[in-house]
C-alpha cells in the first residue's frame, strides 16, 4: 500500500512484478472518461509529450482554483483572494469537485489504484472522504474489484454551496462538468 508519490512512470521499473497486486491512493487517473480529465491529459501530452502526473493535475487545479478567487475577490488584494479561497466550495477540477474547508484544506475525492501486470494502473476503488462531493455515477473500473476493507469505506457528502462558474482564459478553460473522477 502506498500514497499518491506512487504515481511515477518508473514506478514499475523500480519495483516490477514486486508492485502487481498492490494499491495506492492518488488525486486522479490519466483513465478516469470524464471529458474534462481527457481533455486535460491529451492536451498536457501534447504540450509535454508524457503522462500528466497527479502532481500536474493538482498544480492545474490549484491555479485554477486561484484563478476562480481572484474572481469572486473582484480584486487582487492578498487579503480579499485569500478570504475568497476559504470559501471556495464545490469546484469543479480535474481531480475531483474541491471544497476548501475551515481550516484551509482542499477537501475532494480520492482514487484508490490497484496496480496490474505490466505496470498498467486501474482504478479499483473512489473514495468519498467526508465533507467531500461525491460525483454523480462515480464507480470502480470495470473488471476491477475493490479489496473489502475499500468497499467498506463511507461516501459522505459535503454541505451545499458552490463556487461561481469559472470562465479563465481559453488555454486553462476546462469543462465545468462534476462527472465521476
Amino acid at each position: 500500500v502506498g500514497g499518491d508519490g506512487w504515481d511515477s512512470q518508473r514506478l514499475y521499473e523500480i519495483g516490477g512484478q514486486a508492485l502487481v497486486g498492490s494499491y495506492f491512493s492518488n488525486h486522479y487517473s490519466v483513465d478516469d472518461p470524464d471529458p474534462a480529465v481527457q481533455k486535460f491529459v491529451n492536451d498536457y501530452k501534447t504540450k509535454y509529450g508524457n503522462v500528466p502526473d497527479a502532481l500536474a493535475a493538482t498544480a492545474y487545479d490549484a491555479a485554477r482554483i486561484m484563478f476562480d478567487a481572484i474572481k469572486r475577490a473582484g480584486s487582487t488584494d492578498g487579503a480579499a483572494i485569500r478570504d475568497a479561497l476559504a470559501k471556495t466550495a464545490n469546484f469543479p477540477g480535474i481531480t475531483g469537485v474541491v471544497t476548501i474547508n475551515s481550516e484551509r484544506n482542499a477537501v475532494k475525492p480520492i482514487v484508490m489504484i490497484k496496480i496490474e501486470q505490466g505496470g498498467k494502473y486501474g482504478v479499483a476503488d473512489k473514495v468519498t472522504p467526508e465533507g467531500a462531493v461525491a460525483a454523480p455515477g462515480t464507480a470502480a473500473s470495470p473488471g476491477m474489484s475493490p479489496s473489502p476493507a475499500m468497499s467498506a469505506s463511507p461516501a459522505m457528502s459535503a454541505s451545499p454551496g458552490a463556487s461561481p462558474a469559472m470562465s479563465a482564459s481559453p488555454a486553462m478553460k476546462a469543462s465545468p462538468t462534476t462527472s465521476p473522477k
